[in-house]
């Protein structure tokens, strides 16, 4: 049986990266590293949302959504 992450470090790797994407990158004044920030903001977003419905799915199997799998 996989041992389950605790969804408090997803939940605060998400948070931050919500914030950190709101807030932190557009104070950034090189536009070239403000893509760059989005992109790699963009991409930890996506990638721990996966891992966060996988999980659901793991524990409810009847869970509805999904995107591609992380795993």
């Amino acid at each position: 049986m996989r041992a389950i992450p605790n969804k408090m470090h997803i939940d605060g790797v998400l948070s931050f990266a919500a914030i950190s994407l709101v807030v932190k990158v557009p104070r950034i004044a090189d536009q070239k590293a403000q893509g760059v920030a989005v992109l790699a903001w963009g991409g930890v977003l996506f990638i721990m949302y996966s891992f966060l419905l996988s999980i659901f799915r793991i524990k409810n199997a009847g869970y509805p959504f999904s995107l591609p799998p992380f795993m």
